[in-house]
């Protein structure tokens, strides 16, 4: 298992778990029920949990700063609903963190399926959303070049969005990501 782990229960079946060790992994603590037929360990994080719980995934910036990248302070948990969901589930919740919603296109591989957008990044490209935050000191804006050629000289391809683009112009994002995919990706 990986720190965290959401599970379907025919996923738990398939481990040989039975209806009475399930019980008993909730029971003990190890793991408990997000919703109707899914479950996650203790140690999955309340905003991964959340999305699930309101029919969604994590994704965007709040699946970023999972997987350890830098995200802007305070931007709300970014949530990922399929594209025939309603809001059904959000409405009336009681107070707590602020939900930005976002719609999975109809091709969108991951669908609803994961608790949390996965972070898939080849051994060949390298995606980075940067902000002025991140380099307000001239130290940070140094080791930010060098470690962009660092990955550059072990053949990687780097490419650096503003987060203000991401946000706000994702549709230019995506397709310079698929054009670049196309035209570099390693063959085979």
């Amino acid at each position: 298992m990986t720190r965290f782990s959401f599970f379907t229960t025919g996923e738990l079946r398939a481990r040989g778990e039975t209806r009475q060790s399930i019980r008993d992994g909730i029971d003990c603590g190890s793991w408990y029920r997000v919703i109707k037929g899914w479950y996650a360990t203790s140690a999955s994080p309340e905003d991964a949990v959340l999305a699930m719980r309101i029919g969604g995934r994590l994704g965007c910036v709040s699946a970023l700063e999972l997987h350890g990248a830098w995200v802007p302070p305070a931007s709300g948990v970014h949530v990922v609903f399929p594209t025939g969901a309603s809001d059904r589930r959000t409405a009336g919740r009681t107070p707590g963190p602020s939900i930005i919603r976002h719609w999975s296109a109809p091709w969108d591989r991951t669908g609803s399926a994961f608790a949390v957008a996965p972070l898939e990044v080849d051994d060949w490209l390298t995606i980075e959303a940067d902000g002025r935050a991140a380099h307000a000191r001239e130290a940070a804006l140094t080791a930010d070049r060098q470690r962009v050629v660092r990955l550059m000289r072990h053949g990687r391809i780097v490419l650096q969005f503003a987060c203000a683009a991401i946000m706000y112009d994702f549709e230019a994002v995506l397709t310079a990501v698929e054009d670049v995919m196309a035209r570099h990706a390693p063959l085979g």
